[in-house]
């Protein structure tokens, strides 16, 4: 005798707890060990869905509790651009209940677990290969960028590889501790067995970026970087005393940044002082080229610190466009290279399709 479906509504909750899970695992919460378990909610669901259409349905209340919270910084631009993002980077999370029902139906757990990561993969290449509506922030390799061990694993597999790994932990947990179909598990002992061996492959992919972590540095030439982030709290839009507190807190923190340094000889060759310091994207949010104290701010403060400065402002050019740049300045204050962003934010940076519109 097969076990009462659970009810539709339980179905969604589940989902739509994972989402929020999902959420917590990421900035300003940084709970990134949960999302090695945030998908089992949902996972235990699709397992119990009656049709691939009832599983994307699932993926897509997911995909739409986690993108609209964590896409939520585009509040500022409405409800309606917001709402459109979330959707965008829900559909690929649909894709994946869809495919995922499917595969949950293979009787063999490894395959299974395999199959389900692969899926979720899946939709996550479709996210980042959209085009102009292309966007990766959420990617779950993402998640784990405090974990420096784990992190190793994107040099030779990518974020997506790491994303794998994290889904198929998060398949082989939910069957083997919540088995929709005892004939599909092969018995509590070979749960288990799977179980240990996703446990296993993750634990090795820790020790090898543990141990690369430890090897020696590459001999040769190094660079020494210092980087300044005061986080001032900008209002939305940027008004003019957020202005003047950049202004004033970058040069000021890149000043105390390289004090030590200030009373030896021969600055340059003094041990541990920064050859480069790095301020944020838009750290001054100005036209540097159209608004001369902000120009001068700059200069003056690689000029002081006998230091190469990159740091982020706008730029507007002859015909009017403005362009989110990258300026490097030389220890003597010149302008040597600037970088103008191209993989810009939906609706923050570009309405997509606007020339069609």
């Amino acid at each position: 005798m097969s076990a009462q479906r659970p009810s539709v509504w339980l179905l969604a909750l589940a989902a739509l707890v994972s989402g929020g899970v999902l959420l917590l695992g990421f900035p300003p919460f940084g709970l990134y060990p949960l999302v090695w378990v945030a998908l089992t909610p949902l996972l235990w669901a699709l397992s119990r869905a009656r049709r691939s259409g009832q599983g994307a349905l699932l993926g897509l209340l997911t995909g739409m509790a986690f993108f609209g919270s964590l896409h939520r910084y585009l509040l500022m631009y409405g409800i309606l651009p917001t709402l459109l993002v979330a959707l965008l980077e829900a559909l690929p999370v649909a894709l994946f209940g869809w495919l995922a029902v499917r595969v949950a139906a293979h009787r063999h757990l490894l395959l299974r677990s395999l199959g389900v990561a692969g899926a979720w993969v899946i939709g996550e290449w479709v996210r980042q290969n959209l085009g102009d509506l292309s966007l990766t922030f959420g990617q779950l390799g993402y998640s784990q960028q405090p974990a420096l061990s784990l992190l190793q694993s994107a040099s030779v597999a990518g974020a997506l590889g790491l994303s794998f790994l994290i889904v198929l932990f998060n398949a082989a947990l939910t069957f083997t501790v919540a088995p929709e179909r005892a004939e599909g598990c092969g018995g509590g002992c070979a749960r288990v067995l799977v179980l240990g061996l996703v446990a296993a492959c993750v634990g090795l992919v820790y020790l090898g970026g543990y141990l690369r972590l430890r090897l020696p540095p590459p001999s040769g030439p190094g660079l020494v970087a210092g980087v300044v982030q005061p986080n001032p709290d900008l209002e939305t839009p940027v008004t003019p005393e957020d202005q003047e507190e950049c202004l004033r807190a970058y040069p000021r923190y890149t000043e105390a940044l390289m004090s030590p340094w200030k009373e030896a000889a021969r600055q340059e060759e003094a041990p541990g002082r920064p050859q480069l310091v790095v301020w944020p994207e838009t750290a001054f949010p100005a036209t540097l080229n159209a608004e001369p104290r902000f120009w001068q701010a700059a200069e003056q403060t690689a000029r002081a610190s006998a230091v190469w400065l990159l740091m982020g402002a706008l730029e507007v050019t002859e015909t009017g466009q403005v362009y989110n740049n990258a300026w490097l300045f030389d220890p003597q204050g010149q302008l040597r290279g600037k970088y103008s962003k191209n993989d810009l934010v939906m609706f923050g940076e570009y309405v997509p399709f606007r020339e069609r519109l």
